[in-house]
Protein backbone atom coordinates (compact mmCIF):
# COMPACT_ATOMS: atom_id res chain seq x y z
CA UNK A 1 0.00 0.00 0.00
CA UNK A 2 2.65 2.40 0.99
CA UNK A 3 4.55 1.74 -2.34
CA UNK A 4 1.12 2.31 -4.01
CA UNK A 5 0.86 5.72 -2.43
CA UNK A 6 4.41 6.81 -4.38
CA UNK A 7 3.17 6.01 -7.57
CA UNK A 8 -0.17 8.02 -7.10
CA UNK A 9 -0.83 11.69 -5.93
CA UNK A 10 -1.25 11.27 -2.30
CA UNK A 11 -5.13 12.70 -2.84
CA UNK A 12 -5.80 9.53 -5.10
CA UNK A 13 -4.92 7.69 -2.37
CA UNK A 14 -6.70 8.65 0.75
CA UNK A 15 -9.63 9.53 -1.56
CA UNK A 16 -11.04 6.58 -1.80
CA UNK A 17 -11.19 6.15 2.08
CA UNK A 18 -12.63 9.04 2.82
CA UNK A 19 -16.25 8.68 4.67
CA UNK A 20 -17.17 12.49 5.25
CA UNK A 21 -15.51 15.90 4.03
CA UNK A 22 -15.39 19.22 6.23
CA UNK A 23 -16.75 22.09 4.13
CA UNK A 24 -15.22 25.34 5.17
CA UNK A 25 -13.50 28.44 3.29
CA UNK A 26 -10.47 30.37 4.16
CA UNK A 27 -8.83 33.29 3.36
CA UNK A 28 -4.90 34.47 4.94
CA UNK A 29 -6.39 37.39 6.58
CA UNK A 30 -9.04 35.80 8.59
CA UNK A 31 -8.06 32.39 8.47
CA UNK A 32 -9.98 28.83 7.97
CA UNK A 33 -14.10 28.01 8.91
CA UNK A 34 -15.33 30.92 7.19
CA UNK A 35 -18.84 30.10 5.14
CA UNK A 36 -18.14 28.73 1.21
CA UNK A 37 -18.45 31.40 -0.87
CA UNK A 38 -16.25 33.79 1.76
CA UNK A 39 -12.87 32.70 0.67
CA UNK A 40 -10.10 31.58 -1.86
CA UNK A 41 -10.65 28.01 -1.97
CA UNK A 42 -11.99 26.62 -5.21
CA UNK A 43 -14.93 24.81 -4.29
CA UNK A 44 -16.28 23.65 -7.48
CA UNK A 45 -13.01 22.23 -7.83
CA UNK A 46 -13.03 20.38 -5.17
CA UNK A 47 -16.57 18.67 -5.27
CA UNK A 48 -15.95 18.03 -9.02
CA UNK A 49 -12.39 15.75 -7.49
CA UNK A 50 -15.28 14.14 -4.63
CA UNK A 51 -17.55 13.40 -7.64
CA UNK A 52 -15.36 12.08 -10.22
CA UNK A 53 -14.26 9.14 -7.70
CA UNK A 54 -17.88 8.38 -7.08
CA UNK A 55 -18.04 9.95 -3.49
CA UNK A 56 -20.65 9.27 -1.25
CA UNK A 57 -19.97 10.34 1.92
CA UNK A 58 -20.97 13.07 3.96
CA UNK A 59 -20.49 16.66 3.28
CA UNK A 60 -20.22 18.84 6.30
CA UNK A 61 -20.39 22.71 6.78
CA UNK A 62 -17.49 23.58 9.34
CA UNK A 63 -17.80 26.86 10.63
CA UNK A 64 -16.04 29.39 12.95
CA UNK A 65 -19.44 31.21 14.94
CA UNK A 66 -17.98 34.28 15.16
CA UNK A 67 -16.56 34.29 11.92
CA UNK A 68 -19.44 32.93 10.60
CA UNK A 69 -21.76 36.22 12.29
CA UNK A 70 -19.81 38.35 10.50
CA UNK A 71 -21.59 37.28 7.35
CA UNK A 72 -25.05 37.59 9.07
CA UNK A 73 -27.87 36.07 11.59
CA UNK A 74 -26.76 32.12 11.88
CA UNK A 75 -29.71 31.31 9.95
CA UNK A 76 -28.93 33.51 6.66
CA UNK A 77 -25.60 32.24 6.86
CA UNK A 78 -26.42 28.56 6.98
CA UNK A 79 -28.86 28.41 4.39
CA UNK A 80 -26.52 31.16 1.92
CA UNK A 81 -23.49 28.50 2.74
CA UNK A 82 -25.98 25.22 1.57
CA UNK A 83 -26.92 27.18 -1.15
CA UNK A 84 -23.36 27.82 -2.36
CA UNK A 85 -22.45 24.42 -1.83
CA UNK A 86 -25.25 23.06 -3.58
CA UNK A 87 -24.79 25.25 -6.76
CA UNK A 88 -20.98 24.19 -6.53
CA UNK A 89 -22.21 20.38 -6.64
CA UNK A 90 -24.28 20.93 -9.87
CA UNK A 91 -21.19 22.83 -11.14
CA UNK A 92 -18.70 19.89 -10.51
CA UNK A 93 -21.01 17.40 -11.60
CA UNK A 94 -21.48 19.25 -14.89
CA UNK A 95 -17.49 19.99 -15.67
CA UNK A 96 -14.76 18.33 -16.22
CA UNK A 97 -11.53 19.52 -14.47
CA UNK A 98 -8.36 18.54 -15.59
CA UNK A 99 -6.05 17.87 -12.39
CA UNK A 100 -2.34 17.98 -12.60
Amino acid sequence: MLADCHRRPLTDHFITHTVHTHIHNYTSELGDHLPPGHGTIPLTAVLNRLHTTDYNGWLTLELDYNKALQSGKPRDVARDALTFVHKAWISAVETEIEYR
